[in-house]
């Protein structure tokens, strides 16, 4: 039998030290009233890290790594603590505070590195797309030569053939009318004829289906000549880059990316700087399937790149601009506010109607574009979303227009009988990237003290509070129907229906602005609650 009283104790495991170490971090920084946040969590773990290496452990402590995460974030010593902090802790208070700054100096010159890659990159890009240009106009070019020789040797065909039909039919109806001293000199004279009609025609159908074979590999991606390999090697080289061939444009795997160092940005500097933001500007080109419908792809193709050129012109150098499929741009603004925006879209958009393209048949061929217009600021990770929403209106009210999304304008509003304190409270929780349930009840008869008093007892957990005659829960984890099926069958004696939902139910936080999602969860279960009493 072993003696669990002598059982050697089992190390803990590295996820049991891991949530030891979470909980320590979530108690200092609400001892600091700090959310923990992934920010702060990190901060937390860079400090634990120094803690260790640079604290004997006979001298480690909870109250010494508080006292250096307090110093390491720049928050002042506790009031009445009246302890004068010891001489080793200031050394290593301005050993952090060194380490802080050496960590700076070091993110400044990876900044610094980063824009002259990033520079470099578009010099690139620009060579690239020059090239693309240039081997572009002379396959256009080869192409036009060949169509017009397809052209010149069909028609040759065709009188050819239509010769020797001539003499075929003179030799059936005119020799048979001829002496016969005549005859046998006018044979020789069709048949001289005819052989050399048919030598030309047979020159002239060889040389045709040359031509029509390298049309054939000017079409194809398999090199066919080395105008076309080269060419074909410059996408395959392009796409790779994340550039889109066609118009030397960064690509959406750009777009992303930029997006997401463009947000990151933001939000660190957004209590700092609040009259700039991100700015997404979504660009459609109105119409522009009749253009190739009517004129034909190479038409179209050629009014993009045009539509291209006039976007770099407009834009700061801190600007970025991207094609992210067919007729669809998109441009990154930073450091800009919703009315500069706006003005460069303007700006965008008076211009992309100078644009004029001449076809092969000497037609004009002119666009114009629809733009909407979302900042970071108001829309949050959603501004992509945002942005789309608006051009969709602005193509929705006829296009060649600029559509500015606002959320009083895009979002169905709150009733005015819910409580502020009430939308602080699940706002709030909306930030902290809570997982919550808001439910609704709708009272009917009976007392609503005896409704109140059951909600609590069986939500103890939940914040309640009443709105416009209506009683409002918000409560964490996503259980809506569960929250839901519980006031169904728990409450007794007062007639109500109820309504819920979570976050599992609305957009996500890349799919609707923060306001949107907000008025999302608390609409949904009203207007639930009240079908259900309206039923």
């Amino acid at each position: 039998m072993v003696d669990k009283g002598r059982m050697a104790q089992r190390p803990p495991s590295p996820a049991d030290r891991t949530a030891e170490l979470a909980d320590l971090a979530k108690t200092i920084l609400a001892d600091h009233a700090l959310p923990a946040t992934p920010h702060y969590l990190q901060l937390f773990g860079r400090v634990y890290r120094h803690f260790l290496e640079a604290v004997p452990a006979h001298q480690r402590s909870r109250d010494r790594l508080a006292d250096i995460f307090r110093a390491s974030v720049g928050l002042p010593p506790p009031r009445g603590g009246g302890a004068v902090r010891a001489p080793e802790l200031e050394r290593e208070v301005e050993r952090l505070t060194g380490m802080v700054a050496e960590l700076e100096a070091q993110a400044r010159g990876w900044s610094a590195e980063r824009l002259a890659l990033e520079a470099g990159a578009e010099q690139g890009r620009t060579v690239v797309a020059n090239l693309y240009d240039e081997l572009a106009a002379q396959l256009a070019a080869e192409q036009r030569r060949l169509a017009e020789r397809e052209a010149a040797l069909r028609h040759r065909e065709e009188e050819l053939n239509q010769r020797l039909a001539k003499v075929e039919e003179a030799e059936r109806s005119l020799l048979p009318r001829l002496t016969a001293a005549a005859r046998p000199e006018m044979e020789a004279i069709l048949a001289l004829e005819g052989d050399a009609l048919r030598g030309e025609l047979a020159e002239v159908s060889e040389e045709l289906a040359e031509v029509v074979e390298e049309l054939e590999r000017i079409g194809t991606d398999d090199g066919g000549s080395p105008l076309v390999a080269a060419i074909q090697r410059l996408k395959r080289e392009a796409v790779a880059a994340g550039i889109d061939a066609l118009t030397g444009l960064a690509g959406r795997s750009l777009f992303d990316r930029d997006l997401g160092h463009a947000l990151a940005a933001d939000l660190r500097t957004r209590h700092d700087s609040e009259a700039t933001t991100v700015v997404v500007v979504y660009i459609d080109l109105d119409g522009f399937k009749g253009v190739n419908d009517t004129h034909g792809h190479p038409t179209g193709d050629a009014l993009l790149r045009a539509v291209a050129a006039v976007f770099g012109e407009r834009l700061r150098k801190s600007d970025r601009v991207y094609r992210i499929g067919g007729d669809e741009f998109v441009l990154l603004l930073t450091d800009t506010d919703i009315s500069g925006a706006a003005q460069v879209a303007e700006s965008v958009r008076d211009a992309v109607r100078a644009v004029e393209v001449t076809t092969d048949t000497g037609d004009v061929v002119r666009i114009t574009v629809s733009l909407g217009v979302a900042d970071a600021a108001s829309c949050g990770l959603a501004v992509v979303r945002c942005a789309d929403l608006a051009l969709y209106r602005a193509k929705e009210e006829g296009g060649d227009r600029i559509s500015t999304y606002r959320d009083d304008a895009f979002v169905k509003p709150i009733p005015p009988g819910v409580a502020a304190t009430f939308l602080d409270e699940v706002r709030d929780r909306l930030a902290r990237e809570e997982t919550i349930t808001v439910a609704a009840v709708s009272p009917g008869g009976g007392k609503v003290t005896d409704l109140w008093r059951q909600l609590r007892d069986l939500f103890p957990d939940a914040y309640i509070e009443e709105c416009g005659g209506d009683v409002l829960l918000v409560m964490e984890d996503n259980r809506a129907e569960g929250v839901a099926d519980s006031i169904a069958r728990e409450i007794h004696g007062v007639a109500a229906t109820a309504g819920a939902t979570d976050l599992t139910e609305i957009p996500p936080a890349d799919g609707a602005s923060p306001a949107a999602r907000l008025a999302a969860l608390i609409n949904t279960p009203l207007d639930l609650a009240h079908e259900a009493a309206a039923a």
